[in-house]
């Protein structure tokens, strides 16, 4: 063995869970971040909304709990949000999801304007989609 390389720490699989959770608590950006992204799986449930933030490059996990959703705009697979919420960790898994606690859609504020100026598709497509959702709601109640 090579004198110069340290011996590796060698942990359980629950102590390593453990102290990845711990490098999340310790490190302040991830106690509050906001994540970019595509919403797909979106499913909700007696306890809260589930969804996945993908892009070109990874998929996250997000979930937020029931009370948190409920302030939630309407959200559809295919949408682009920005998720802000903190990194939890799921120990008996070793495995990290966003605890979003607040998702701002992209472009928000900009469906008043000329949405086709707009450099981004997913948007455009937000606000089409809003726009039309709203319209048939109108109808409905009239």
């Amino acid at each position: 063995m090579n004198e110069n390389v340290a011996e590796p720490l060698i942990v359980s699989v629950g102590e390593f869970a453990l102290r990845l959770k711990g490098v999340f608590r310790l490190v302040k950006p991830f106690a509050r971040i906001g994540v970019s992204g595509e919403i797909s799986e979106l499913r909700s449930g007696a306890y809260g909304v589930a969804f996945t933030l993908k892009d070109a490059s990874a998929v996250l996990k997000c979930f937020a709990f029931s009370k948190s959703a409920a302030a939630f705009p309407n959200l559809e697979n295919g949408f682009t949000v920005t998720a802000i919420g903190s990194v939890e960790v799921q120990e008996k898994y070793s495995q990290y999801q966003l605890l979003v606690t607040e998702v701002r859609l992209a472009g928000q504020g900009d469906c008043t304007r000329n949405t086709s100026r707009s450099s981004s598709g997913s948007a455009t497509k937000a606000c089409s989609n809003r726009r039309a959702r709203d319209r048939s709601r109108s109808s409905r109640s009239t």
